[in-house]
């Protein structure tokens, strides 16, 4: 599994990748930062990829799964500004980011070919694994084959590109998990840098219309009060028919690679004054 980190403007802080991060997964992390910032953030992670220049959210996201998809297909796809806690007692160790770390790899590994890290705020209620909804992350695991064979492209919105993932992944009926006994925040959120560098209200509710046109009847959206710096008005937010979701595409399926076999318990096969093992074996016929 390989770990993407993407960042932007934010050379001096890049959180994600600070105190908490398990010295297990250095190796396997990668910062992924635009080429004309390569100096600005040299020195800050050993292993750094450039993109060329990307200045969108949503088609680094893209770059991501085509650049690292060719070298392992499982990817984990982080901000560069987030802390991680346990949902209930503070900040966590290394340790248990590494134990969580080792639980995505092994799920992806079993066929789930999205996972989310939940946000602390909407956590609460939450079991610590959840099955449905898959609901929004900017933390998430995904198996970019399966993906490439879905067709799926996050640069098919401007922005909310995660929550269109988990969307995408619901409506073609494979199965997802959501942890919530560890979640992430972000201390730093609309801060100079990341998405906050283009991000507008206009462009929010731009992109809730074109979940509209994309999704159809399982969106809708009401007007609220938005108070973030550069989104401050009346916004659309969006609501997603999570449960009309799951009764029209229920949740059924984990990734197989075309071409591969089902491994199968084995069956003991008895009969009556024959034995099948043998003729497995081209030891007996039969008669």
């Amino acid at each position: 599994m390989i770990i993407s980190c993407h960042s932007a403007g934010r050379s001096e802080n890049v959180l994600t990748l600070q105190e908490q991060w398990p010295e297990k997964w250095k190796s396997s992390t990668y910062l992924v930062v635009p080429e004309k910032e390569y100096k600005d953030y040299k020195g800050v992670w050993p292993q750094i990829e450039v993109h060329p220049n990307l200045d969108r959210c949503s088609p680094i996201h893209d770059w991501v799964n085509n650049h690292f998809g060719n070298y392992d297909p499982h990817v984990i796809h982080a901000d560069d500004d987030s802390k991680f806690s346990d949902r209930f007692t503070g900040a966590v160790t290394a340790e248990r980011m590494n134990q969580e770390l080792d639980w995505f790899a092994e799920q992806l590994k079993t066929g789930y070919i999205y996972l989310g890290m939940g946000f602390r705020w909407m956590s609460q209620d939450r079991k610590e694994i959840v099955e449905w909804p898959p609901g929004i992350s900017n933390f998430y695991g995904v198996n970019t084959v399966a993906l490439k064979s879905l067709n799926f492209q996050f640069s098919d919105v401007v922005l909310l590109q995660g929550l269109h993932l988990a969307i995408c992944v619901a409506k073609s009926e494979y199965k997802s998990r959501m942890l919530y006994r560890t979640v992430y925040h972000q201390p730093v959120v609309n801060a100079p840098g990341g998405c906050s560098r283009y991000r507008t209200g206009e462009m929010y509710d731009s992109t809730v219309q074109e979940f509209k046109n994309i999704h159809g009847k399982y969106i809708s959206s009401r007007k609220r009060e938005v108070k973030w710096r550069g989104m401050e008005g009346a916004r659309d937010i969006i609501r997603i028919a999570w449960r009309r979701i799951l009764k029209d595409y229920p949740a059924k399926k984990l990734w197989r690679p075309p071409g591969t076999r089902f491994e199968m318990e084995p069956v003991e096969l008895k009969t009556k004054g024959f034995d099948f093992a043998a003729f497995l074996d081209g030891k007996e016929e039969i008669t």
